[in-house]
């Protein structure tokens, strides 16, 4: 009797054992299956965040290009601007600026003057 009692112990403990090891290499399966789902998570995140942002960093980037050819115009309108006063104080405070101005644009000169003309810019 002893020795049935010691031979279904001997049984129980091998059933035990082999559960033991059947259940452990299930957690195993499902752990690694865990990390993969996790993985794949992880990168289907990444891939969203990339299609979503992408669309946007190409916008953003002709806005900065639109941006800055708006400025280059406002600083050329600016130049303009600052010009136009300039000439208009010397036409209001200088008498010979007008002369100036009217010799230029009727292409007159003194007896004896030396007329430089420079290409404009414009």
């Amino acid at each position: 009797m002893a020795r049935q009692r010691n031979q279904k112990g001997a049984r129980r403990r091998h059933r035990d054992s082999y559960n033991h090891r059947r259940v452990q290499a299930r957690t195993q399966k499902m752990v690694s299956m865990n990390r993969f789902a996790f993985f794949c998570f992880v990168l289907a995140s990444c891939g969203a965040v990339i299609v979503t942002v992408l669309p946007q960093k190409q916008k953003l980037a002709a806005m900065q290009e639109e941006l800055s050819i708006v400025q280059v115009q406002e600083r050329e309108a600016r130049d303009q601007r600052d010009f136009q006063r300039r000439k208009y104080r010397a036409i209001q405070e200088g008498i010979g600026y007008k002369e100036i101005e009217a010799r230029d644009r009727l292409d007159l000169h003194k007896p004896g003057e030396t007329v430089f003309r420079f290409p404009s810019s414009n």
